[in-house]
């Protein structure tokens, strides 16, 4: 959920994803959350690389209108923490909704 209250993924789709996984024997192919890790890649960890990455370039430009990489270091460290402090930021709700929520800024993530 947002948190003007928007589903962004309904228990039914993520139900239908883990069936799909399942029945491509995806989990042979990798893990989620590091379950089986040892046997093929952590797909959890590679999609927080790729978000945190989309990330710094959408804050850098709503900050500093450039790309990340385009900044000095003195600004990247600072999109750096404001990065860090948005993914880990807990957002499950455990009363009302039971569901965690994306900030608007992690919407915009392409990923």
């Amino acid at each position: 959920m947002t948190p003007d209250g928007a589903t962004l993924f309904t228990k039914e789709q993520i139900q239908d994803g883990q069936r799909a996984w399942l029945a491509a024997g995806g989990q042979q192919l990798g893990s989620v959350w590091g379950h089986g890790g040892y046997v093929a890649p952590d797909w959890s960890a590679d999609w927080l690389h790729r978000e945190a990455v989309a990330l710094r370039d959408i804050v850098a430009r709503r900050l500093y209108r450039s790309d990340f990489n385009l900044l000095p270091a003195h600004r990247q460290a600072g999109v750096d923490a404001i990065v860090r402090a948005e993914m880990r930021r807990n957002t499950y709700d455990a009363g009302a909704t039971r569901s965690p929520s994306a900030s608007s800024v992690r919407r915009r993530s392409p990923w």
